[in-house]
């Protein structure tokens, strides 16, 4: 989990706090496309590109945004905006291309998976460096969110159909693995300014 809070200032916080809000409703958004990619996933196969490539523009316009609205791109410890237009390109081009981008999809989001299990890893081994017991959850989410890439990385292109069920997966993972960082990450920003 990643602390983006540069320094406390009640702005800033409050604007955190918007924000964290607004973030765990989209990740719910992005935990029901996954459930019925799981429930629906030969309905979904033909539009599969359009709704990925919509989400992935959609939450890198986010990360931008907030990165600009907290100057959070001055920090060399945190990649919001880095990060919002690596994933905003990428569902672009998935969008933009007239030829079968299903294995850019299952790649992709396979990295994608991949670069959060990397950060829980960092979390976790941060933590247990500390002899914090909050180690556990976020070596948990490193460890299954690093298998759930591996999956999707092998034979993306042939076997794209039955990674349907997969990339489902990996956005419930996803969402909920979101929604319980923001949480804790709000309730650091909440400690931190009573500290103040």
């Amino acid at each position: 989990m990643q602390d983006n809070n540069i320094g406390f200032k009640p702005y800033r916080y409050f604007r955190h706090i918007r924000y964290n809000n607004f973030l765990i409703l989209l990740n719910v958004m992005i935990m029901l496309i996954g459930f019925y990619f799981i429930r629906y996933s030969e309905k979904f196969y033909e539009v599969l590109p359009q709704i990925m490539g919509t989400a992935m523009v959609f939450i890198g316009i986010t990360k931008i945004m907030y990165s600009v609205s907290t100057r959070e791109y001055k920090s060399l410890t945190t990649r919001e905006m880095a990060t919002g237009i690596i994933i905003g390109a990428v569902g672009g081009v998935i969008l933009a291309s007239h030829e079968e981008v299903y294995g850019l999809i299952g790649i992709s989001w396979g990295l994608f998976g991949l670069n959060r299990a990397a950060d829980e890893l960092n979390t976790a081994i941060s933590k247990l460096s500390k002899t914090d017991k909050g180690f556990i959850y976020p070596l948990f989410a490193s460890i299954f969110g690093f298998f759930l890439a591996i999956l999707l990385l092998t034979d993306p292109v042939e076997r794209v159909y039955e990674h349907m069920h997969l990339i489902g997966l990996e956005l419930m993972f996803i969402g909920a693995d979101a929604i319980i960082n923001n949480i804790l990450r709000r309730r650091h920003l909440h400690s931190g300014r009573k500290k103040k």
